[in-house]
């Protein structure tokens, strides 16, 4: 019987670090697709669909929208959060749709824009996903940076469903 045990314990331990690390990932900072600031150009293209950011019926084209990430890490009081995992959740159902995630890094000063972290989605036959990317844990500073995610979504045909659930960010 301990043996046996023993057996469980150890495929127990092995399926656990099979886990990817991402998905591990305490979520310290998330918005929903439909919260992003639409650009004025995608206006007409897009519709909200509960949580999700979609593309309104009949239209094609591209829609940005962007998130800004606020500090919600230890109450705020500290500016360098040890976060390391950008999260988009997702789901695209053809070729002719596309879905990606950009987390950007604005100085406060000069107002120099600097990619940190990019994500392509990929085709998930309509299902939901989740892509990341990894950056440096501690490479967010608040103290002298704001941060924004920019999300695009492109179709060329009414068919493709593209969609934004979620944007997140964690260690």
């Amino acid at each position: 019987m301990s043996r046996r045990i023993s057996l469980f314990g150890l495929l127990l331990l092995v399926s656990l670090l099979a886990i990817p690390a991402f998905a591990q990932t305490t979520y310290d900072w998330s918005m929903i697709g439909s919260a992003g600031h639409v650009d004025p150009s995608s206006t007409s293209a897009y519709a909200h669909a509960g949580p999700a950011l979609k593309f309104a019926t009949g239209w094609t084209g591209t829609i940005v929208a962007r998130y800004p990430v606020t500090n919600t890490y230890g109450s705020a009081t500290s500016f360098s959060p040890p976060w390391q995992y950008f999260i988009l959740s997702y789901a695209n159902n053809s070729a002719l749709g596309s879905v990606s995630a950009r987390l950007m890094r604005v100085d406060h000063c000069s107002s120099d824009e600097e990619e940190m972290c990019h994500v392509n989605g990929g085709n998930t036959s309509g299902a939901n996903a989740c892509g990341y990317c990894l950056f440096n844990p501690g490479e967010l500073d608040f103290s002298n940076n704001s941060y924004y995610v920019e999300v695009t979504m492109t179709r060329s045909a009414p068919t493709a469903t593209p969609q934004v659930n979620t944007v997140a960010i964690g260690n």
